[in-house]
């Protein structure tokens, strides 16, 4: 069994009657109604996905130079990754994610998955973001 440290920030809002944690699950473009963000399209929606996972990494006290791997699900991506490139890269510049391939500081991993479908009818996209955390954290 594995125990995992959800910080106090990451637990409002949580019941036993949601199976999951926001700092484990992936992050898809709800409003704060809990209403996907269908207009736009996809631009719309990596953009509002990556920042909603970006909350959740920052609100478990980490930034976004902590993050160590990407998990990316695109719906119909057919094999087109130009778009989720630029914006993702966009991204990582605006958080101020460090790159300097002389200093050998790279980008986080990432995986890029076309999917046919996600849980949600109206997402076109779900970002998981993996945080390197340190041996020393200590729980609350």
């Amino acid at each position: 069994m594995h125990l995992y440290f959800v910080p106090e920030a990451l637990r409002a809002g949580l019941s036993a009657d949601v199976p999951y944690s926001p700092a484990f699950a992936g992050q898809v473009c709800f409003e704060t109604a809990g209403i996907i963000v269908p207009e736009g399209g996809l631009e719309t929606q990596i953009k509002a996905a990556l920042r909603k996972a970006q909350s959740v990494v920052e609100a478990g006290e980490y930034t976004m130079n902590d993050v160590v791997r990407a998990e990316i699900w695109v719906v119909n991506m057919n094999g087109d990754t130009s778009l989720l490139n630029r914006l993702y890269l966009e991204f990582l510049d605006e958080v101020g994610v460090q790159f300097n391939l002389d200093a050998g500081i790279v980008y986080p991993a990432r995986q890029a998955i076309g999917v046919s479908s996600l849980p949600h009818a109206l997402a076109l996209v779900e970002v998981v973001f993996k945080v390197a955390v340190s041996q020393n954290a200590t729980l609350d």
